[in-house]
């Protein structure tokens, strides 16, 4: 897990051990997590403490600063992915719009959550290219 998050992040192996000391998450939390976030599944704690670690990832990452999301961040991140190039335009636009339904969220751990939620939302699909 740990060696998943750091390669996910590019962030180095300590400070996702800090992040997941910080939590206790286990391998099972993230696997409810990643339930919630493809079916909008129940919000509890096991999520949260998924989310809070996802979150401090971020902040290690420089995607967020404490509760913000660092869109310059994030766009810089598309623009430099992998992705193919006729995604990414739909990309920033879903970041875009996620990025102002939650900017009212003052808790990190769940504007973390409720951001990837609606990136992750079928909406934003591309089927083809």
């Amino acid at each position: 897990m740990i060696a998943s998050l750091t390669e996910m992040w590019s962030i180095p192996r300590n400070e996702v051990e800090v992040c997941t000391g910080q939590t206790k998450v286990t391998y099972d939390d993230f696997m409810l997590f990643v339930d919630v976030i493809q079916s909008e599944g129940e919000n509890n704690d096991t999520v949260r403490k998924a989310s809070c670690t996802l979150a401090c990832c971020a902040q290690a990452q420089g995607t967020m600063s404490g509760t913000n999301i660092n869109m310059a961040a994030v766009h810089n991140l598309i623009t430099n992915s992998s992705a193919p190039h006729v995604v990414k335009p739909r990309l920033h636009i879903a970041v875009d719009t996620c990025a102002e339904l939650v900017k009212n969220i003052n808790d990190g751990c769940d504007k973390f959550l409720q951001f990837i939620m609606c990136v992750c939302d079928d909406k934003w699909k591309i089927t083809s290219y």
